[in-house]
Parts: C-alpha cells; structure tokens; sequence
C-alpha cells in the first residue's frame, strides 16, 4: 500500500491575511496567527490554516510592491510596457516577420509569451489601482494621527482650548507674526523678529477667516490643528536668534493690559495671566 502524501504547507504570503514581509522573513497575519502557533512550519509557511484565503495575482502583485508613498504608479508603468512588449511581438508574428528565422514550434513559444504578457497587462493595472488605495488610507491615517496630535498640543498649551479663545489666539499670533521686535540686549545689537511669520493668504488665515464666517465644529478642528503646527515651529523658535512661544506669551500679556487700558478696565489682579 502506498505511503500517503503528506499535504502541501501552506504559503502565507500567498494568503489575503498575510500582513507581513517576505523580504525579512516577518510572520504576520491578519488573523493574528503568528510564528508561534502549533501548526507553524518554517518562515512564512503553515502546516495548516482554517483562515487561509488564496490571493488573487493583482491583490499578490500589490502585497509585495505595496508602498505608502508610490502608490500604483511603477505598477502602471510596468503594466504600459508589458502592453508594448506584447503589441511588438504580436505584430513580429502577425506579419510572419519571424517566419523566416523560426520554425513553427519556435512561433508558438512567442504566442504564449503574447498570452502570458496580455493576462499580466490587466493584472497589473488592477495592482496599481490597489496600490493607489493603500496609498490614499495610509496618508489618511497619518493625517489623522497628525491632527490628533495637534489638538492635544493646543490643549496642553492654552488653558482654555475652545473655540472663541483659539480664534482670538490666532488673531494675536497673526499679530505677533507681523508687529513683535525684541529690545536689543545692548547698544548696536539688532532686535529679533518672530521666530514664525504669517503671511496674508496662509492656511492658518483662511482657516480662520471660514471660523470668523461659520464656525463650525470641522472650522474650528481645522483651525485647531493649523495652530498646533504654528505652536510647534515656535517652540522650536525658543532660542536667542528668534522670538518664539515664550516671547507670544509676553506678547499677549502686553495687548491684555493695552486693551484693558483702551476700554478703561483695571488691569488682571494677577499679573502673571497669560490668556
């Protein structure tokens, strides 16, 4: 009686739950299967898997090509010279321009290269199409990230972090952009300039101008964040050569006692407010 053939491990980078890098030899699974398990092999293979989903050739294409930041576009330069390469041989062998140095046996060899090439052609497009995906939701998810980590800087930087008081801390800060000049240290030294400037027609000022319009929730989350990135890049101006967070705060506490002493207020009680 013949010996019973063991079964054929399974290839996980062939699998749509495959998430990790055959390059490193990285097991990783959508499942959350790991290296670990009973029915590991070796490298990226399994004895066995109840989760196993065979990959279509595009969705393997895009598994092993995939990129962040180069989306589909080398997979639809590839799918355009594929597509030449298969025209040319198509109309070498149209023509019989091949017949005169290739036996018929010969031919078919390039008829099944023409084959092969015009079913990758539409493979690799489609490839491509998901790399343009992967790349969208990759950028999106950094977007996100981003922007979360803008709010929670403004939080942790104004004590009042709501609407009214981020607009009106973006009005001073285009203010202190354009108006603020340090006193020089000693004679014949030049006053420093804001360490970030604003120029009309920024980002932070259009989103501003749509808060001022109608300040929607999504306004004033895209102003927030405007504003955590123009925190950020003044912190970094914390230094002698430029003014920068430190310098707006004493800057805003000399427009508070300026326009308390317009209106004929009498000045904060503590003179350590900043906001």
């Amino acid at each position: 009686m013949a010996k019973a053939k063991a079964p054929a491990p399974i290839d996980c980078e062939r699998c749509r739950n495959f998430t990790g890098n055959a390059f490193w030899l990285r097991f990783a699974c959508a499942k959350g299967h790991t290296d670990k398990d009973e029915a590991h092999y070796y490298g990226l293979q399994r004895r066995d898997c109840a989760d196993y989903d065979q990959a279509s050739r595009a969705e393997l294409i895009f598994m092993r090509r995939k990129s962040s930041f180069s989306g589909g576009e080398a997979m639809l330069k590839d799918a355009r010279t594929v597509k030449r390469t298969a025209t040319t041989l198509r109309n070498l062998v149209e023509e019989n321009a091949l017949g005169q140095y290739l036996e018929a046996k010969e031919l078919e060899h390039f008829r099944a290269a023409i084959g092969a090439l015009d079913a990758l052609a539409p493979d690799l497009t489609r490839a491509a199409k998901l790399g343009e995906r992967y790349k969208a939701e990759q950028l999106a998810r950094m977007q996100a990230r981003h922007e979360e980590a803008m709010l929670r800087l403004v939080a942790e930087a104004l004590p009042n972090s709501g609407g009214d008081a981020v607009i009106a801390v973006v009005e001073d800060l285009h203010q202190f952009s354009r108006n603020w000049r340090s006193t020089p240290a000693e004679p014949g030294d030049q006053p420093m300039h804001a360490a970030v400037r604003i120029y009309e027609g920024d980002s932070i000022l259009r989103a501003l101008a749509a808060c001022r319009k109608a300040p929607t929730p999504a306004a004033l989350k895209t102003l927030t964040v405007e504003l955590g990135e123009q925190i950020e890049r003044m912190r970094q101006g914390d230094r002698p050569n430029s003014g920068g967070w430190r310098d707006f705060i004493g800057y805003r506490k000399y427009l508070t006692l300026q326009r308390q002493m317009v209106s004929g207020a009498l000045p904060p009680s503590d003179p350590n407010t900043t906001f």
